[in-house]
């Protein structure tokens, strides 16, 4: 996993900006920011939380432990009908790992086919 300075970065030159645009935002001056890049500085909660609302990404993605990247509160949106994305998300965990690598497959085979039409 890579770490939060190599994170908020990437992040930040995803979005074609600068540190100082970045420390502008989180009310520090620039070579503050650049040291949070290079992990001279650790990043304290309160930015961290500022940077994740900013880029609309959950703190745990900031801090290298999970590489979902989407806000939290998606996994309670529905995904269908009946289903929240949360609920489809534990049912496939709850598979056995023949059986997650079958899911895996008919995914790939579904993407397959939709980007064909």
């Amino acid at each position: 996993m890579k770490q939060t300075n190599d994170l908020i970065r990437e992040l930040r030159e995803d979005r074609d900006l600068n540190q100082a645009e970045i420390a502008k935002i989180l009310g520090i001056v620039q070579q503050t920011y650049s040291n949070y890049e290079t992990g001279q500085f650790e990043l304290p909660t309160r930015h961290l939380s500022t940077l994740a609302a900013y880029y609309r990404v959950n703190t745990d993605f900031l801090l290298g432990n999970t590489t979902y990247s989407g806000e939290l509160d998606r996994l309670n949106e529905k995904y269908t009908d009946m289903v929240t994305t949360g609920e489809l998300l534990s049912d496939a965990l709850s598979l056995n790992k023949k059986n997650r690598l079958i899911l895996q497959s008919f995914l790939e085979y579904l993407k397959d086919k939709q980007n064909k039409f």
